[in-house]
């Protein structure tokens, strides 16, 4: 096996961390928790697209999505 494939450290998600849950509606309360947590779960089908705008905007804090978020919402190219 490759040595390539081994990660040199171990994600912040994987490590014992303290983390924010916030909702994807809310891109201010995103910014603001990031600065006191090592990740951020972010719930709500806009999600990806908020956090894919802040990192536009130089946001580095790991971001997870909760699933749950999209409960009885219908995504692009998902078949239901």
């Amino acid at each position: 096996m490759s040595d390539s494939l081994v990660p040199t450290q171990v994600p912040v998600t994987l490590a014992p961390s303290f983390s924010f849950y916030v909702p994807a509606t809310r891109p201010d309360r995103i910014s603001a928790a990031a600065a006191f947590g090592d990740a951020l779960t972010v719930a709500g089908p806009t999600g990806p697209d908020v956090v894919g705008k802040l990192r536009d905007s130089g946001f580095t804090k790991a971001a997870l999505f909760d699933g749950m978020g999209y409960a009885g919402t219908k995504l692009p190219g998902v078949e239901q």
